[in-house]
């Protein structure tokens, strides 16, 4: 019988489950859907985590993130500008003029950083933040106003993150003399991987398109021909590039949605009716049905109106369905956004103004309203309103809730979720590229609250039908927020199954989130020596920490022991020669934190063990 060997390692690796369930495959990569779960929320974006099973709606706590009466209508972006793991916050105090900078403490407080000038900017603009020059680095693009007093135009200015919340301040165009940026939307609008940018004016019927050339020199390249009160980049018609919403600004204007041409050029193909005097635009998956909805909303002086237009899978036809009405109300409506609020796998919204309110969705017709907050007697509006997570845990409750109102920046705790379920998934049946390829070693990447786990299942064959009739193997703990097991290959299995069990060992208002999967396979290839010489050769190797562990009762006269990365290239090799009938400790000189495959190679056969290095 043959040993098989490895060579030219591929890695697949999922990192979404928003395209929803009952895709069982084969499929050639697993994208964004699987195949079948219980009591977990897979629709947001990045995250698999349990169901809430206790819920308390009425349990929301206020913070204050800073008061000034600097602060106007617009806006605050929640983003990682120091890249520790926790959300930070760029603000900006419209009626100062300035652009502020918030540090995360790890514990849901903030400190205030830096602070720079938006030299005539609009009070009532939108700020965005992303990677523009593709550093590691979140930055922030700002919508300029008329001059900064010195009769020097500012137009559009991207504020660039050398670290440590220092930023550089460069002018993109300046054009904003004559036309302000209102506001400024950030993606990916060229399919070039690169951060691109929209700018809306509101002084005439043109929306500037600036396309990146890598290294964050933008270039404008084109118009969309209409004003812009928000803008919305998401993939509206699943064909892989990013679609537009906008919301004009004029009185009777409706929400219309704009198609990508694939290189960044943008044309009508509906306006949403019933969406006049529109004030909020925003994305979501209502119905779970794996395409993005559209949240629309209006807030005037005759009556507040939310509702949600159901995506009919191609992009280009909608079906509406109400969620909020009442005459002369003006408690909500000015913008809103949507997310799975209190996690039991549906969309609920948030939005504000004269209060700030909680939308629960019970069934895609049927939404509950929770009022949080009441400015009513402050004589106070809050005109933005975004979901982040600001405090500590893999989850820390569910999503809060970050405001700007006027005179202050708030952010309201998610207390809602009291205990958690336990939940499995089960992925869809991944089939290697050839019959000659094989999986070695599954992976994924956690965040794991000390009382919870994942328990990972697989199951692998040559042969589909006996793969679907096959017990699992495991369970397989995940005892760490990366790590990953050796799957047996013999005989070379073509496709593969994953499944996830979400765990709790205490009640707990945590749970374990899981952000990746990964397998690596590798090309099977028959080799020269006999299977039944390897099983019954004594030599052992292992890992423990970062030791590689070596004992042979036997002396061995020639022998390689070398270690490999997770795509097969040779490392560094860490002894060549004899072997002796006895045991080795050997620490190798790792600078990089990963997954390495450690190969012992002698003329009758090798020996593999995973090493892993977290630091």
């Amino acid at each position: 019988m043959n040993i098989l060997f490895f060579v030219l390692s591929a890695i697949h690796i999922q990192t979404d489950w928003v395209g929803g369930d009952s895709i069982q495959g084969p499929v050639a990569n697993w994208g964004t859907s699987f195949y079948s779960y219980d009591s977990v929320t897979y629709n947001i974006q990045g995250q698999v985590c349990p169901v809430a099973s206790q819920v308390d709606y009425a349990s929301w706590t206020r913070h204050v993130i800073d008061s000034t009466n600097k602060i106007g209508c617009h806006s605050i972006w929640p983003a990682d500008f120091d890249n520790d793991g926790d959300i930070d916050l760029a603000g900006w105090q419209g009626a100062g003029n300035l652009l502020v900078f918030y540090r995360n403490n790890g514990d849901g407080t903030f400190t205030k950083m830096t602070t720079y000038p938006v030299l005539g900017a609009s009070d009532w603009g939108f700020l965005s933040g992303n990677d523009m020059d593709n550093d590691g680095l979140l930055d922030v693009v700002v919508p300029g106003g008329t001059d900064d007093g010195g009769n020097n135009p500012t137009g559009l200015v991207w504020y660039k993150n050398n670290g440590s919340f220092n930023f550089t301040r460069t002018i993109i165009d300046s054009s904003g003399t004559i036309n302000p940026y209102f506001c400024v939307e950030t993606g990916d609008i060229d399919k070039d991987g690169d951060m691109d940018i929209l700018a809306g004016c509101v002084m005439n019927m043109t929306t500037h398109i600036y396309t990146n050339n890598g290294s964050g020199v933008f270039s404008r390249t084109g118009t969309v021909s209409d004003k812009a009160w928000r803008l919305r980049l998401d993939d509206m018609d699943k064909d892989g590039d990013n679609d537009l919403l906008m919301v004009p600004f004029s009185a009777g204007s409706e929400i219309s949605v704009w198609f990508n041409n694939g290189v960044g050029q943008f044309s009508k193909v509906t306006t949403l009716s019933g969406t006049d005097d529109a004030d909020g635009v925003w994305s979501r998956d209502f119905d779970n049905d794996g395409d993005e909805d559209i949240l629309g909303t209006r807030s005037n002086s005759s009556r507040d109106d939310f509702y949600w237009f159901e995506n009919l899978g191609t992009g280009t036809t909608y079906t509406r369905h109400n969620v909020y009405s009442a005459a002369q109300d003006n408690s909500f409506g000015d913008g809103a956004c949507a997310e799975d609020i209190d996690l039991d796998g549906k969309t609920d919204i948030i939005s504000g103004y004269g209060e700030i309110g909680f939308f629960r969705q019970v069934n895609p017709d049927s939404f509950t309203t929770y009022k949080i907050d009441n400015y009513k007697p402050m004589g106070l509006a809050t005109h933005w309103v975004i979901p982040a997570k600001l405090k500590p845990g893999c989850i820390g409750g569910g999503w809060d809730i970050l405001v700007c109102r006027e005179l202050a920046f708030l952010w309201y705790e998610n207390k809602m979720i009291e205990a958690f379920s336990t939940g499995w998934l089960q992925s869809s049946i991944l089939e290697l590229d050839t019959a000659n390829r094989s999986v070695q070693s599954f992976g994924w990447k956690a965040c794991l609250p000390e009382t919870s786990t994942i328990a990972f299942y697989w199951r692998g064959d040559s042969i589909l039908s006996d793969l679907i009739a096959k017990p699992w193997e495991g369970p397989f703990y995940a005892r760490n927020a990366e790590d990953s097991f050796d799957i047996s290959v013999t005989p070379c299995h073509r496709y593969f199954q994953y499944k996830a069990n979400f765990l709790k060992t205490t009640s707990t208002v945590d749970a374990p989130v899981l952000k990746e999967v990964w397998l690596r396979d590798t090309v099977c290839l028959a080799g020269g020596v006999e299977e039944k010489t390897i099983t019954k050769n004594p030599i052992e190797l292992r890992t423990t920490g970062n030791n590689v562990l070596l004992s042979s009762p036997v002396q061995i006269e020639k022998a390689s022991l070398s270690i490999y990365n997770i795509t097969g290239e040779l490392v560094q090799t860490i002894y060549q020669g004899r072997v002796e009938a006895k045991n080795y400790t050997f620490t190798p000189q790792l600078k990089t934190k990963g997954i390495y495959l450690v190969v012992l190679k002698w003329n009758e056969g090798t020996k593999t063990a995973k090493l892993v290095k977290y630091r």
